[in-house]
């Protein structure tokens, strides 16, 4: 699937990747050309060339290890460059439940703050999403909340 840019820092492709990348082995010449590629920083797969496991040509990308697209704190730590297979098994749980709620504009899957009952939601203009770490008490005005098993923040929909 093809990066939409517009929903990340304005450095991304410029610095960001670039630096990922560096750390994880590639190394360019003084014109910008690839001289080393990188490598899978969990399996060592190298860039460009088939994979040691599927035989699939290797295309590194930047992994959100925390999953937010949406945090422009691009620290290191956050990022990882990883081939298709480890990125794709580090999203199995997260693509497996978007497959079954969906993630379709405006739909979300919430859970009632009060009852605790989960339902899917049309949500449209006069909310926004709040990032509340678990344990912490829900904002007023909160409609609903969503979050992935094993994370440790959960998004309260609040009205404005």
């Amino acid at each position: 699937m093809p990066c939409d840019y517009s929903r990340y820092p304005p450095d991304w492709a410029t610095i960001i990747r670039k630096r990922i990348l560096h750390r994880s082995g590639e190394r360019r010449d003084g014109k910008g050309r690839i001289e080393i590629d990188a490598r899978c920083e969990w399996c060592g797969a190298a860039n460009h060339t088939p994979h040691p496991v599927t035989g699939s040509q290797v295309v590194l990308t930047v992994a959100h290890l925390d999953h937010d697209e949406d945090n422009w704190d691009v620290r290191d730590e956050r990022l990882a460059a990883l081939c298709q297979r480890c990125h794709l098994t580090y999203d199995a749980k997260r693509h497996a439940h978007n497959r079954k709620y969906g993630r379709g504009e405006g739909q979300l899957m919430l859970t009632d703050p009060s009852s605790g009952n989960k339902a899917q939601r049309s949500i449209g203009t006069g909310y926004h999403g709040v990032i509340v770490p678990r344990g912490k008490p829900l904002p007023g005005g909160t409609v609903g909340y969503s979050y992935f098993p094993g994370e440790s923040e959960r998004t309260a929909i609040v009205r404005d």
